[in-house]
């Protein structure tokens, strides 16, 4: 009996007939930056825009102190991570506003938490209450009083500054990103990701004794109150490769812990900043009820928050692009700066009034609003979206880029900086295959391309292997690939370790283009029973299926393509008696023989059987 090898092909089916695909997006973006004056109590408050008044205070009244609430210096994993995120960011009533549209970002801290479906986030918190300060014995002061309908309204809003609180945030962010979904998975079903820091570095210490864990931890840390300009606010990132990285990230969190369970709090006492404040409304006070939105204007505001995100979420990418080398359109750059600016002026004409006679005047904005839908400028998407193909060392066939459109799809490429992988336990290299420590880089003649160093990546297209440029261009064909893999002898993949990631760009896709269903399937030479597709939706399509990857059916016997060995026909024992050894063949389930499919093939499938994909070998001998 021969034993095979466990090398895999992968197929990509594409149909003819189209679905439909569907883009999620985050609706966490605030559409304008509302404003940092700083509250005092009696202040005024317009509740319209959601702004502090700077006039002097409206409202009068005897100030009294709030005790110090029973804080507690808690550093096991807040339980609330989203309502603490959430008032880093401004989005909680009355909490401070860091960092919004004005900033030139799409949000504050929440936003910038890693929400990638590769990465998983660790949120330590402290949050410290040192009382405030409450209003009482309320009542308009004389130069209000003075004031009637919009002009008062217009000087103090219609609403006061009731109370303010203080004391200090600090939350430290640990963010692990395992370069591909599959790894996270992997990992976060192994390690102890929850409770105290000191639970969770002990388990990843662990690990990292029998392991190489393939994944970044960063470390970042934000703070309100005390004294930022003491804090340990640097960021740090270590690659979880080596013991030696990942102690040096573990000793900056441990400083952090003990500096949050000490010098922040001391810091917190003697500097303590605004956390938040509590508005109370002027009709309580006798005032007239204020002005009500327009609905109209209500529209635009709602129109406006449409547009932030969706251009925001356009700058993201850009910077992301940015920050990792990934060329980008010089027009689409230069449409979503103007849309950005298009949006900034617009939010301020509908994020305030005029004061005109008996009647808020929201007229600019309205004239405004009206240039919204013909001058701002249309940016396709998917020319703008930065991909990451994760390229596992220990894969002989590695991963993709797959057109799944109905026509030629243009791309631009780069690969990560500063990555190392594996060609074996002790060796670490980069993509270009020059070792990082040490390593030995030598060439094999067993690798895939012998006269390249073992550990560079590769590139496949048409089926043919070369060394990969770290950037570049690429045409690839409908539902065909363009794949990379680490440079490595044939055979001996299993004991390799880490990940390349490839980022890339289309730059001819449309919003609107249409995706044909593309699937893959990865085929192991050793599987008998093959593996199973059928047609979707339940109707007859079309398909044309295109083959990759190397395979063998004895260690003694060649390694071929999909075409099969330039041996002997298999036999009788075979799925396809007629047909070579280590060919591609596909059976149905009522078929008696099955049928050569090689490295590409059109055919109709219909919806109600099974098709199973094998290597073309005696039975039993798989």
């Amino acid at each position: 009996m021969k034993l095979n090898y466990r090398y895999a092909m992968i197929l990509a089916l594409l149909g003819v007939s189209c679905i439909k695909s569907k883009n999620s997006s985050p609706n966490d973006i605030m559409p304008f930056k509302v404003g940092d004056i700083e509250p005092k109590l009696g202040g005024g408050y317009d509740s319209l825009i959601q702004e502090l008044k700077v006039t002097p205070s409206c409202v009068a009244g005897t100030p009294s102190k709030l005790a110090s609430a029973a804080a507690e210096i808690d550093l096991t994993q807040n339980s609330d991570e989203d309502k603490v995120m959430r008032e880093f960011s401004g989005e909680v009533k009355g909490a401070p506003k860091i960092a919004f549209i004005e900033a030139g970002a799409a949000g504050g801290f929440y936003k910038s938490l890693n929400k990638s479906n590769t990465a998983t986030n660790i949120v330590y918190a402290v949050k410290i209450q040192t009382g405030g300060e409450q209003l009482n014995d309320i009542a308009l002061t004389p130069a209000a009083q003075a004031l009637t309908g919009n002009a008062l309204y217009n000087a103090c809003g219609d609403e006061y500054v009731r109370q303010i609180n203080r004391g200090g945030i600090l939350s430290i962010t640990l963010t692990l990103d395992f370069a591909s979904e599959d790894n996270r998975l992997k990992w976060q079903s192994q390690l102890k990701l929850a409770g105290a820091w000191a639970d969770v570095s002990s388990d990843l210490t662990k690990k990292l004794e029998n392991n190489i864990i393939d994944g970044t931890l960063t470390v970042k840390v934000n703070q309100i109150g005390g004294t930022p300009s003491a804090s340990l606010m640097a960021v740090r990132s270590c690659s979880l490769n080596t013991m030696e990285e990942f102690q040096a990230c573990k000793q900056k969190v441990d400083d952090l812990m003990t500096y949050a369970s000490n010098a922040f709090p001391a810091q917190v006492e003697t500097n303590p900043a605004i956390l938040n404040y509590v508005t109370a409304p002027l009709s309580g006070l006798g005032v007239l009820s204020s002005p009500s939105l327009p609905p109209d204007v209500l529209t635009t505001r709602e129109e406006l928050a449409v547009y932030s995100q969706q251009n925001n979420e356009l700058n993201e990418m850009l910077a992301l692009g940015k920050e990792k080398g990934l060329e980008a359109d010089p027009k689409a750059t230069a449409d979503i700066a103007f849309n950005t600016n298009l949006i900034k002026q617009i939010a301020k004409a509908c994020f305030t009034y005029k004061v005109a006679g008996t009647a808020l005047d929201w007229s600019d904005c309205l004239t405004q609003k009206k240039s919204l839908a013909t001058t701002f400028r249309k940016v396709m998407r998917e020319n703008v979206r930065v991909n990451e193909l994760a390229i596992p060392a220990d894969s002989e066939i590695g991963n993709s880029i797959l057109n799944e459109y109905g026509t030629k799809m243009s791309v631009v490429y780069v690969v990560g900086k500063s990555k190392a992988w594996g060609f074996d336990a002790a060796s670490n290299v980069g993509a270009d295959g020059v070792g990082l420590v040490g390593a030995k880089s030598e060439v094999s003649p067993k690798a895939l391309i012998p006269t390249d160093k073992r550990g560079a990546l590769l590139m496949r297209s048409d089926r043919n292997l070369a060394k990969a440029s770290l950037a570049g261009r690429l045409d690839i064909l409908p539902g065909d690939t363009v794949g990379f893999m680490m440079n490595d002898n044939l055979g001996q993949f299993a004991d390799n370790k880490g990940t390349q990631l490839v980022y890339w760009r289309c730059t001819n896709c449309t919003d609107t283009a249409k995706k044909v269903p593309t699937y893959r399937l990865r085929l192991k030479a050793s599987d008998e029973s093959g593996v199973a597709f059928r047609s979707k939706d339940n109707l007859t399509g079309t398909y044309h299926i295109a083959a990759y990857g190397t395979w063998t059916v004895a260690p003694s016997w060649p390694r071929s393509d999909a075409l099969g060995s330039n041996g002997k026909a298999c036999g009788s024992k075979c799925p396809l008696s007629t047909a070579p050894f280590q060919a591609l063949v596909m059976k149905s389930e009522s078929a008696a023989e099955a049928t050569l499919v090689g490295r590409e093939k059109t055919l109709s499938i219909i919806p109600t059987e099974s098709l199973y994909f094998m290597i073309n070998e005696e039975r039993g001998g798989y």
